[in-house]
């Protein structure tokens, strides 16, 4: 007699739906995470180019207003330049002169119009008329042969035991010009010679 077989034993395993749901849970807050990163990444990102945007907007307002700055400077130094310009015109130079050896050149009296600070002078009475010798070979034959003096007049002048000799007067061109000036007519020292200074110190009363 045959053996009956026995059926064999199935054994079934199910995954438990807790896992399927913690499954999803766990995918759901990587996800979530991953969201937020991201999103903290791009306002941290937004934030950095406000950031650069408001400090480059700075650089510009600070780079107009330097260049108003170097404007202003700029426009001040050529008033100054200019104001040195006028200054050397008017008293770097003598207003005039007279050279008493002869028109040879080598004994120049110089007159010019300087700002002398004393108690007695008040602010805006002007330039005070100065006077000086002038004996340097390289300096007297620089003067004379300028082009920008013109000869106002001479004299005649006999130092006593001496020979006559002929005193030529220069008067600046620009100072001329600011004032027509009319040498004397006379032959005396005193007269030529302070009608002259009178009319140099006029000049620089002006100033």
């Amino acid at each position: 007699m045959d053996e009956k077989r026995k059926p064999y034993a199935t054994i079934m395993i199910r995954k438990p739906q807790i896992s399927l749901l913690l499954s999803a849970i766990l995918v759901a807050a990587i996800a979530a995470v991953a969201a937020g990163g991201i999103l903290h990444e791009r306002d941290q990102r937004a934030a950095e180019i406000q950031a650069l945007q408001e400090s480059l907007d700075a650089s510009e307002r600070l780079l107009m207003q330097a260049e108003t700055e170097s404007g202003a400077i700029s426009d001040k130094l050529k008033a100054a330049e200019s104001q040195l310009a006028d200054y050397q015109k008017r008293f770097a130079e003598p207003a005039g002169y007279y050279d008493y050896s002869g028109g040879r050149g080598k004994w120049l009296r110089l007159y010019s119009c300087s700002r002398i600070v004393l108690e007695s002078l008040e602010v805006g009475d002007g330039a005070t008329l100065v006077s000086h010798y002038v004996v340097d070979r390289k300096a007297t034959a620089d003067l004379t042969s300028r082009d920008n003096y013109s000869e106002v007049g001479q004299i005649s002048w006999t130092p006593e035991g001496a020979k006559p000799r002929t005193i030529f007067f220069y008067v600046r061109q620009d100072v001329l010009a600011d004032g027509d000036y009319a040498w004397p007519d006379s032959d005396d020292w005193t007269t030529t010679h302070r009608t002259w200074e009178d009319y140099l110190d006029d000049y620089c009363g002006q100033l």
